[in-house]
């Protein structure tokens, strides 16, 4: 055990270890092969500092969490910096919202809605902002509005020294390009502000899907989607076999309260063979996102990937269909982007696939005792999907193969990307993610 007594005072939330009751719970999700020694829950960015500092005088690996969304590397008896506290939701005049890594989505469009506010997001109440919006941030808005990242106007930062500095077009403008789909490589984000659109309500709903007809399904929505207007999103889903019974399904959400022209927008999708009759409704955006749990006991081992593609062919989606077929303990699903994704320059993020058609997404899961190998043969399975992807989004994959940053970013950016890192992270201090070596 390395010496906690110079961490515990910085620590005013407490310093957990393996010898505490309270550890096994607090390090319970993603999983056990996380296997921090020490987990602190800081409550503010000059303890985020003062924890970093410790473990690099200590010399002990650190990794942070802020969302569970992106790699999850072992830190095998190293330092978890759990975010959790810092949850704050913050609205100015203007729409700004200051958001702590640590809130979920769902508290933050709750504490919208009665603004008539709304941000891009993923698409699940119960996922923390700071490493879904770091990573690039997708969910039902991304036609619409964009990514989280292209809402992002400003951060708080602590780096890899301790230091607390801010990130912004004006401010440190370089830091600011790297968070913005670098994930979290050059530092820890204990504030994030975003400009907010306006929306209200929304139009959502859901259409099944007959499982024999959905290739045809997403064939016939991808060529819907081609012509259709950007307030519409859609994901065709095959939810997996957990719990009840659940057949593959049209999810769709009208970004707005005009019911016509979102049922116009909507009725090509509904015409398509195979596909039932839509639940459609007027709701609060916050109501359409989905709850997701945290599992009580031990979670099942996950292995998720995905692939963006500028054009989604009939090969591919075939192809898909058949692994799907043959890992049947599998969420897959398809989101179609466009729209509002293709108004930022290439240039303006690390996230260069501006234009994109679809996300391809998946995820096998196995029993809380499967072995390494099952569940590299489940990764494997699916590789060839992924393979015929343009590009891959960081935060839908948990792989933690250095070789995936070749796949989330053209060879000019990741020079770039890697160039940040010397400045600001030149130790590879956050290396457990989708690392980002310095160069």
């Amino acid at each position: 055990m390395t010496n906690l007594d110079t961490l515990r005072p910085t620590q005013p939330g407490g310093v957990l270890t393996r010898h505490d009751p309270a550890f096994a719970e607090a390090t319970r999700w993603p999983g056990p092969r996380v296997a921090p020694d020490v987990l602190v829950q800081p409550e503010s960015a000059q303890e985020v500092g003062a924890a970093l500092r410790w473990a690099a005088a200590e010399a002990v690996d650190v990794a942070v969490r802020s969302g569970g969304h992106g790699a999850w590397a072992s830190v095998p008896g190293g330092l978890l910096v759990d975010l959790s506290a810092l949850a704050h939701i913050d609205i100015a005049d203007g729409g700004v919202v200051s958001v702590g890594p640590g809130a979920t989505w769902g508290a933050v469009a709750d504490a919208l809605a009665p603004h008539g506010l709304a941000l891009s997001s993923g698409d699940t109440r119960s996922v923390g902002v700071g490493g879904n919006a770091l990573g690039a941030g997708v969910g039902w808005l991304v036609r619409s509005v964009g990514l989280a990242v292209d809402q992002l106007v400003g951060a708080e930062i602590v780096t890899a020294d301790g230091r607390v500095v801010a990130a912004s077009p004006d401010e440190n403008p370089d830091l600011f390009f790297g968070i913005r789909g670098g994930g979290g490589n050059f530092g820890v984000a204990t504030r994030l502000d975003f400009r907010a659109a306006p929306l209200d309500r929304v139009l959502f709903g859901t259409a099944p899907v007959e499982a024999g007809d959905l290739v045809a399904v997403i064939r016939g929505v991808r060529d819907a989607m081609r012509a259709a207007p950007r307030q519409l999103g859609v994901t065709v889903v095959h939810p997996p076999p957990m719990g009840p019974a659940l057949p593959p399904m049209v999810e769709m959400l009208w970004a707005g309260d005009d019911e016509d022209a979102a049922r116009d927008a909507v009725a090509p999708l509904l015409a398509l063979d195979g596909v039932g009759a839509a639940d459609l409704a007027l709701m609060p955006y916050a109501a359409t996102l989905a709850e997701s749990p945290v599992p009580p006991g031990q979670p099942p081992r996950m292995t998720s990937s995905n692939g963006v593609f500028s054009a989604l062919a009939d090969a591919t989606i075939e192809l898909a269909a058949a692994t799907l077929a043959s890992n049947p303990a599998s969420l897959f699903e398809v989101r179609f982007l466009g729209g509002a994704l293709g108004d930022a320059p290439p240039d303006a993020t690390p996230l260069t696939w501006r234009n994109a058609e679809a996300l391809l997404h998946w995820i096998s899961f196995l029993p809380p005792d499967a072995t390494d190998g099952a569940v590299a043969q489940a990764a494997a399975a699916w590789a060839p999907v992924g393979d015929r992807a343009d590009a891959i989004c960081g935060t839908f994959t948990d792989h933690t193969d250095p070789r995936l940053v070749d796949r989330m970013y053209p060879p000019a950016t990741l020079q770039q990307l890697r160039a940040l890192k010397t400045v600001w992270d030149p130790g590879n201090l956050f290396r457990r993610n989708h690392n980002i070596l310095p160069g």
